[in-house]
């Protein structure tokens, strides 16, 4: 099993893309693995170059002291191909930042995956850092787009153009459109984080007027790029037959215009869904998602609205041509995507199956996160590279707007508790009082000479005015984000035997019948307070739907680990379409299961390492059983 999934993340490599599984089978081999423990030197400078690395788990850093570069690897990347490339010595040195695994390919078997794919070679050449930019310190907070780091575009085409033969016409093209490029991209950055919007006529500006006022961004003098002066470059420019400069100015000021629609959403729903709309409109596109990535949690999600509910579904983050794509961190054009073998229709299509033109957009933030996969569809015609550049042009827009919406959100929930805990604070310290007042009274009785049925009563009295303070504590609690619980060993049919007189009490107070049950004893590790209030807001819940004079069930199975207590109550069931939110916080039955109280149950059930599960048929009643572990006697 190991090694089908070692086999499977070595084909996830961007040196395979766009090679068939079973041609990568026929190269790799799996003794050619390798496990690197944090901090660990793979290679430092002055080593035999020997090896093309391949990066399977983990992430490397790579430092390049001639260059002041440094360039930080991940899973999926390949590093140590500069070397190879120029068949020298390394000049560069590679440490694992944490445990890695790696795929390990030797210079001569690299030579043999060239001459057998095509792709690989390409691969290599494509995703491959061969040329090392230069770093330059500059304390200007102009843009200075000489001695900024380039896209490798930019790159190939200015700063190492020897090495790519070209027209000299078809060069100078070259390096204007990139030129162009590049300065959009980085005056929409710097616009973005100045946190306010430039008057409509900046936005209006050309290129070239943008560069003669200097809004954002200078070409400085005297700078060089490789040997060719900004100047040299501007001479080239000049050449080139200009642009229509009105459709130029609507261009830019669209574009412009449909990325500060994006960041005006707070919400990450919102913004979302603002993203999928201005995408879609650029691209004519008929149909859109969008798949937030967690590499954590290996998982990505996106938001369904269910007649105006709001909900989320959940995959993990490698599943499907989406999850390639997150892998990847490339951008993957389809014709017609369900020919491929990764493709998952549930994942994989935005809209209806008709729409075969699909093409799928890593959505990158500044610290090079991926933070998430923008899917577009359409029926009849391809998406153009063209189309494609464009779109990278404001990607990273999308995915720092993505950033910006979940740290709002996340604001918002600080303040909700901020604000919760005041509350929490006030109904504390005045509803103390009175239930403080209540026990001393109830204790002060409790020690009089009254009869059996008297002190029962009493006794009863101070155990709800104990369960009363629970409740609150428990409610504000519940959205600590440091929710913690004070554990006791425990046999639980003692527990069950204490606490079934107030169940009970309840239950008749709501006229419903509480029936108990239980099997052999069995100890559990338990925070009783807790655990109380998730089985009290479960039997509330059943008391909720049950009619009067019903019946309510409480018993206890066990097996070797767990601990089971069940819930059964005779209502009404819980409707197919409500199953999946009965845990949640805004879940509510027209009757009036509770809105709040099992999502506490499941929270502190979460919180004993345990699980609670439902059953319930329409007209039948519903069951709720608790699974608790059970503690061994060596434990």
């Amino acid at each position: 099993m190991t090694i089908n999934k070692n086999i499977k993340e070595i084909r996830m490599n961007k040196i395979f893309s766009d090679v068939s599984d079973s041609e990568i089978d026929s190269l790799i081999n799996p003794n050619n693995l390798l496990n690197i423990n944090e901090g660990d030197v793979i290679y430092q400078t002055s080593d035999d170059t020997n090896e093309l690395y391949l990066l399977l788990r983990g992430s490397v850093k790579i430092k390049f002291p001639s260059h002041n570069y440094i360039s930080n690897k991940i899973f999926n990347d390949f590093f140590g191909e500069k070397e190879l490339f120029d068949n020298t010595r390394r000049n560069s040195s590679a440490v694992a930042i944490n445990n890695c695994l790696l795929y390990v390919v030797k210079k001569k078997d690299l030579e043999s995956f060239f001459a057998k794919s095509p792709a690989i070679k390409k691969n290599f050449e494509s995703f491959g850092e061969l040329k090392i930019p230069e770093i330059h310190i500059n304390s200007s907070t102009q843009f200075d787009i000489a001695n900024s780091i380039k896209p490798r575009s930019f790159i190939a085409s200015v700063t190492h153009k020897e090495n790519f033969p070209e027209s000299k016409k078809e060069s100078e093209n070259k390096n204007v459109n990139d030129m162009k490029m590049e300065m959009i991209s980085q005056f929409i950055k710097e616009e973005i984080h100045t946190e306010e919007l430039v008057p409509i006529n900046a936005a209006d500006a050309s290129i070239e007027e943008i560069e003669k006022n200097n809004l954002h961004f200078a070409l400085l003098d005297n700078s060089e790029i490789k040997g060719e002066s900004i100047v040299a470059i501007k001479e080239k420019k000049k050449e080139v037959p200009e642009p229509d400069n009105k459709t130029e100015h609507t261009n830019f000021q669209s574009l412009y215009e449909r990325i500060s629609v994006i960041h005006t959403q707070l919400t990450l729903y919102d913004t979302t869904d603002s993203i999928i709309k201005t995408f879609q409109d650029l691209t004519s596109s008929e149909a859109g998602e969008i798949y937030r990535i967690n590499e954590i949690a290996c998982e990505m999600r996106k938001f369904v609205n269910d007649n105006e509910k709001i909900k989320e579904i959940q995959y993990k983050s490698s599943d499907g041509l989406t999850g390639t794509c997150a892998l990847q961190r490339k951008v993957l054009n389809f014709e017609n995507p369900g020919e491929d073998s990764r493709f998952i229709e549930k994942i994989d299509q935005p809209g209806n199956a008709g729409l075969k033109k699909i093409v799928y957009l890593p959505l990158i933030n500044e610290q090079e996160e991926i933070l998430a996969v923008l899917q577009l569809a359409r029926k009849n015609q391809n998406y153009s590279d063209e189309e494609i550049k464009q779109l990278k042009l404001i990607t990273k827009q999308a995915a720092i707007a993505i950033e910006r919406s979940k740290k709002h959100e996340q604001l918002i929930e600080k303040e909700k508790q901020h604000a919760n805990d005041h509350i929490a604070k006030f109904l504390t310290e005045n509803i103390l009082i009175p239930i403080y007042i209540i026990n001393r009274y109830a204790s002060l009785l409790s020690s009089g000479e009254f009869s059996q049925k008297v002190k029962s009563i009493i006794s009863l009295l101070e155990k709800q005015a104990n369960l009363f303070w629970d409740i609150i504590q428990s409610t504000f609690d519940y959205n600590k984000i440091d929710f913690e619980l004070s554990f006791e060993k425990v046999s639980i049919n003692s527990y069950l035997d204490g606490i079934i007189e107030l169940l009970s009490e309840y239950c008749d107070s709501r006229n419903v019948n509480l029936f108990k049950k239980t099997c052999d004893d069995a100890k559990v590790n338990i925070d009783p307070g807790k655990l109380f209030m998730a089985i009290y807001q479960i039997i509330k819940n059943g008391c909720d739907v049950t009619k009067a004079n019903g019946k309510l069930f409480i018993s206890t199975d066990k097996n070797e680990s767990y601990l089971q207590i069940n819930v059964r109550d005779s209502g009404k069931g819980i409707p197919e379409e409500g199953k999946d939110q009965i845990f949640t916080n805004g879940y509510s039955e027209s009757k009036g299961r509770n809105k709040l109280g099992l999502a506490i149950t499941k929270k502190i059930i979460d919180l004993h390492g345990g699980q609670i599960t439902f059953s319930s048929e329409i007209n039948e009643g519903t069951t709720f059983t608790i699974h608790i572990p059970i503690i061994t006697d060596t434990e």
